[in-house]
């Protein structure tokens, strides 16, 4: 019984050494590849996130200036300040692709 028991735990044994050297450089390369998908999809994710950033401080800098133009055409609506308030939302429209138009309406300047 003793010697059915101690075959029984060495040819377990074997069983695992053999196993585990066989499925051991197969789980490595998984291993791998699923690490090197990880870290390329993290590094996809933080561009997306520096684009998006990036994105917004334009759009924050491009809204001062904007802002600025409209306001001195409100103040003063001659020509000149109409054409810069106009080239600035002109701009507004072919940069961010979901705006179709922009009126500007003010108590002492004509709507545009």
């Amino acid at each position: 019984m003793v010697s059915i028991l101690t075959g029984g735990l060495i040819s377990f044994i074997i069983a695992i050494g053999i196993s585990f050297g066989f499925f051991f450089p197969v789980f490595k390369e998984n291993e791998v590849q699923i690490s090197e998908n990880t870290t390329a999809s993290l590094l996809q994710h933080v561009e997306n996130t520096l684009s998006l950033v990036e994105n917004y401080m334009e759009n924050v800098a491009a809204t001062v200036e904007q802002n600025n133009d409209i306001q001195t055409y409100l103040s003063n609506p001659d020509t000149k300040n109409k054409t810069r308030a106009s080239v600035r939302l002109n701009n507004l429209t072919s940069y961010m692709g979901m705006i179709r138009g922009i009126a500007i309406a003010g108590q002492n300047a004509p709507a545009h």
